[in-house]
């Protein structure tokens, strides 16, 4: 009788740990300022959808409202540490007031591709190196003009079972603020994050030196995220970042959501 026992356990076995396998929670890079040094699973796909963001820039008599709906990101796991990146922005929308006269654009993004690998995967401690371009696709109303290319080194900290320190240093070639040629930019971002399995909440600082010819910022932000995952595989975020200084845009409101596969 315990052997027959045992031979119906197995199967139920075998079914159960690769369930239990895949009980640690999706790792989105959304949402929040920072990006995280985790890498998507072998054979896994994650995408992630932010459904809207609402952004406000105000400054000498001028006001722009920018509206930016579709900004996808596909992350595929190829194993050992290493996933690519493919990210595209369906639409935006810029509205532009100043001294009373009202200006409007909108159109599509620019396609971006990266490469993710994890240099050091720890108990409390990981790190990864990403590479990222992005290809000048987009209109005039969000795209950038012309390619830029980026490096960022995310560290993630378990500080405990819930806190945990996360830093993102990142330097670029941004594009020109007259759509031709590229800049050094170079930034900081530095947040402490608590995960609570189905909810999670995020506090961040930014800083970027944005060394364009046309005129040089130190934008500074305060960002504030969170979400739930009703499962292990699905998470819905919001998040709101507030401008310090004058570089910087007054208000960013956002919400998306994130699946794997």
């Amino acid at each position: 009788m315990r052997r027959l026992s045992a031979a119906l356990l197995l199967p139920l076995v075998a079914i159960a740990a690769p369930a239990l396998a895949q009980d640690e929670p999706v790792c989105a890079e959304r949402p929040g300022l920072g990006t995280p040094p985790c890498a998507t699973e072998k054979g896994r796909v994650v995408g992630e959808l932010g459904l809207v963001s609402w952004t406000l820039a105000k400054g000498d008599g001028e006001r722009t409202d920018t509206i930016v709906a579709g900004d996808a990101l596909a992350r595929v796991g190829l194993g050992g540490g290493t996933e690519v990146q493919v990210g595209w922005t369906a639409f935006g929308s810029v509205r532009d007031r100043m001294d009373g006269q009202v200006s409007r654009m909108s159109g599509i993004g620019d396609v971006s591709v990266g490469v993710l690998q994890q240099l050091v995967k720890g108990d409390t401690l990981a790190l990864s190196v990403i590479g990222r371009a992005t290809l000048p696709s987009g209109g005039q109303a969000i795209g950038a003009g012309d390619w830029s290319a980026a490096l960022y080194v995310p560290v993630e900290l378990e500080l405990t079972d819930v806190l945990s320190f996360e830093l993102t240093p990142s330097v670029a070639a941004a594009v020109d603020e007259d759509r031709s040629g590229r800049h050094l930019d170079y930034g900081l971002v530095a947040g402490v994050s608590a995960d609570f399995d189905t909810h999670f909440a995020t506090l961040e600082l930014a800083v970027d030196r944005d060394r364009d010819p046309a005129e040089i910022k130190t934008p500074l932000l305060l960002g504030l995220s969170g979400g739930w995952r009703p499962s292990p595989d699905f998470q819905i975020d919001a998040g709101c970042n507030l401008g310090l200084d004058r570089d910087a845009d007054d208000v960013q409101l956002y919400v998306g959501l994130a699946r794997r596969f």
